[in-house]
């Protein structure tokens, strides 16, 4: 088969990024365009900042989408345009950092230019159902619409060792917890928080030295490289789901198919910490 389309779901840091940029560069997958979370006023002038994979994804020409919200309508994907470098302008922002619940971004929504402030008609649109989502690191529920939307799967890279450190902190939670041990998930959405069914892992030994920012990059690297490497099992899976296809890919990973359900009595969250 051709190589699957994806639309890529990212917004932690420069961390995301490095997921983005090995699927963008990688010969398995055609990525059609990235959502991310939209600019924010940041640093001590408050200038609206876009995020890492957004600056990525504009330097390389990606189609970009930046809502505040995920509509129950994931037809935005196709019926308007991605924007390619157009940010928002500073009235949007202030309006919905004074109401969220009033602001549901619609991408057909007048764009600006960062450069000159011109107004400008989009300069890309998307016109095909992707065959997958990838997320890692966006930090929204997508709603049941948009899980099923794509023509294959909506994938999700969780960074520890499912059921263990379901939710947003994963790796804060596995060094205040002391693990020896974590690692990476592959499971297929479903409307619960990282509760999918898993169908590859991936360990990581922690180290003595580890901080937050080590143990991400390893783990976001190293749940791309699960991604890529598993991807062909994965997707024959899903062709014979009848045939078990477990094996061990190329670099020494473990590829699960078929699917690995979670179970309850293990289940362990990561839960938000505030300073």
């Amino acid at each position: 088969m051709d190589k699957p389309t994806v639309i890529f779901f990212g917004s932690f840091l420069e961390y995301s990024v490095q997921v983005l940029e090995k699927l963008h560069t990688s010969n398995e997958v055609d990525v059609l365009g990235v959502v991310t979370t939209p600019p924010r006023p940041a640093g001590r002038k408050q200038e609206l900042t876009k995020t890492h994979v957004h600056q990525y994804a504009v330097s390389h020409q990606i189609p970009v989408f930046t809502p505040e919200k995920l509509t129950k309508n994931v037809s935005l994907l196709t019926s308007h345009s991605f924007s390619n470098g157009w940010n928002l302008t500073e009235t949007q922002v202030e309006e919905s950092s004074e109401d969220t619940s009033k602001n549901t971004l619609d991408p057909s929504t007048t764009l600006h230019s960062a450069q000159d402030d011109r107004a400008s008609q989009p300069i890309n649109q998307l016109t095909d159902t992707p065959d997958l989502f990838v997320v890692a690191g966006y930090g929204k529920l997508l709603p049941k619409e948009w899980l099923e939307y794509p023509k294959m799967a909506p994938i999700n890279i969780h960074f520890s060792l499912l059921p263990k450190y379901r939710g947003a902190m994963p790796g804060e939670w596995a060094l205040m917890m002391e693990e020896a041990q974590t690692g990476v998930s592959l499971i297929e959405m479903s409307p619960q928080v990282d509760a999918g069914n898993i169908y590859a892992q991936a360990t990581y030994e922690i180290t003595t030295q580890e901080t937050r920012e080590t143990l991400y990059t390893k783990l976001y690297d190293l749940g791309a490289d699960l991604f890529l490497d598993s991807l062909a099992s994965y997707l024959q899976f899903l062709e014979e789901p009848e045939i078990n296809y477990s094996k061990v890919g190329a670099t020494g990973r473990l590829a699960l198919p078929p699917m690995k359900q979670q179970k309850t009595p293990d289940l362990l969250y990561a839960k938000l910490l505030s300073k």
